[in-house]
């Protein structure tokens, strides 16, 4: 049981890349401004993970 609470505490999950990461790196490396938009069409044309947003509405008024 100790050897399982040692590897628990020495876990570190991988930090989830955000847009912001994405436009800085973007900006530094090719000084070039990315909208968010497009890096959502490019994320979905590549079938890569794509999170639902936390402003989502359930239904419309």
């Amino acid at each position: 049981m100790d050897v399982i609470a040692e590897r628990a505490k020495k876990y570190q999950p991988k930090p989830k890349i955000t847009y912001k990461m994405i436009q800085k790196y973007v900006e530094k490396k090719y000084g070039l401004r990315v909208h968010t938009a497009y890096m959502a069409e490019v994320k979905r044309s590549m079938g890569l993970t794509m999170y639902d947003a936390s402003n989502v509405v359930e239904e419309l008024k």
